[in-house]
């Protein structure tokens, strides 16, 4: 719980981001909701599976890991990702990367309520 605690107070961007500060924080936000389902889960499960486990717990959660996972793998593998789905406007690639780490705040909360929870911690 504190590894993905402590990738997560690392994902924020700022107004001016650079491609590679976008990538780096969408790429931090999926892995730190990655080692955070773990304990959720109570067991570790490979990338393949974590979102549609998590998603048995927590529909929304698994669709939302889904969706981070998917622009990981963007941002980390598709060296052209600005130019092929954003029409090359880095500040497009901004926004949405923004809206996602925006709702990522809302879904990390819920997530550590989660994980506390499977612990049996107090203020789950």
């Amino acid at each position: 719980m504190n590894l993905a605690t402590g990738i997560f107070k690392t994902v924020d961007i700022s107004p001016d981001a650079s491609e590679y500060e976008i990538r780096n924080a969408l790429s931090r936000c999926y892995y730190a909701f990655f080692h955070l389902s773990h304990v959720v889960l109570g067991r570790y499960c490979g990338h393949a599976l974590v979102s549609t486990e998590v998603g048995k717990q927590d529909a929304l959660l698994g669709e939302f890991l889904a969706t981070l996972q998917a622009l990981r793998i963007e941002a980390d593998y598709i060296p052209d990702v600005v130019h092929m789905k954003y029409d090359s406007e880095i500040s497009a690639y901004r926004l949405r990367a923004g809206q996602v780490l925006a709702e990522a705040k809302t879904q990390f909360e819920r997530t550590l309520k989660l994980a506390k929870r499977r612990l049996g911690l107090k203020k789950a």
